[in-house]
Parts: C-alpha cells; sequence; structure tokens
C-alpha cells in the first residue's frame, strides 16, 4: 500500500514539474511574440 501511495505521489509531482515547465515555455513564447509584435519583426510559428 505504501508502494502505491509513494508511486502516486512521485507520478503527481512529476506532472506538477512538466506542468510548470510546459506553462513556464508558454509564457516565453508569448512574451517573445509580443516582443517582436511591438518592434514590428514578423514571427511565424
Amino acid at each position: 500500500m505504501e508502494v502505491s501511495l509513494l508511486n502516486n505521489d512521485e507520478l503527481l509531482i512529476m506532472n506538477k514539474k512538466m506542468a510548470s515547465i510546459y506553462h513556464l515555455s508558454f509564457t516565453i513564447h508569448n512574451l517573445t511574440w509580443i516582443f517582436c509584435q511591438e518592434l514590428g519583426i514578423g514571427v511565424s510559428v
């Protein structure tokens, strides 16, 4: 029982890490796009 709980916790931590990394990259992508728009540089993604 303890092992399964540990595995669930590890999965939860992994999901949180992946979600935060995805959110961070998404935010950086948006900021870069806005910055390029301000400079008048076209960015095709």
